[in-house]
């Protein structure tokens, strides 16, 4: 049920922050830098005829833009791909669609960090999702979270 939720909210993101008011949301100065953003892969999508706010979208491996970490230990960029022991392959990748200020400042966005674990036998892949927005984070089953840098 929550996965088809997260679909649904990113399939209908676009229209919904073309819609949106301006809302503040403190996610750090380096968050709402365009092109800091752009460096990271991330394209603009959009752009309002003054300038004054930028949309910006990704998809792919997780990058610099997202930190990672476990309760107790340090926070980091993910590998997009790790290789466990057993030949278990854990992929991680990215969604994310941004609204951004003039200013540099996120006004808002969702970020999506999924996590594809593919067994090292003929077993089904498990894909489990979470979404966040800026300046909050979303937490795993297995207790890794995420945010936005």
């Amino acid at each position: 049920m929550i996965k088809k939720r997260l679909v649904a909210i990113a399939m209908s993101l676009p229209l919904l922050l073309a819609a949106c008011d301006e809302i503040p949301v403190s996610s750090g100065a380096a968050a709402g830098d365009v092109s800091r953003l752009q460096s990271l892969g991330y394209d603009v999508t959009g752009r309002s005829a003054d300038g004054s706010t930028t949309v910006l979208r990704y998809s792919g491996p997780v990058n610099a833009s997202v930190r990672c970490g476990t309760p107790s230990g340090p926070r980091g960029t993910l590998k997009p791909r790790v290789v466990a022991a057993n030949g278990t392959v854990l992929e991680y990748e990215l969604n994310t669609h941004l609204v951004v200020s003039g200013g540099g400042a996120v006004r808002d966005g969702l970020y999506v960090v999924s996590q594809i674990t593919r067994p090292s036998g003929r077993g089904a892949s498990k894909v489990e999702s979470i979404a966040f927005e800026p300046g909050t984070r979303g937490t795993f089953v297995s207790g890794l979270s995420c945010q936005a840098t």
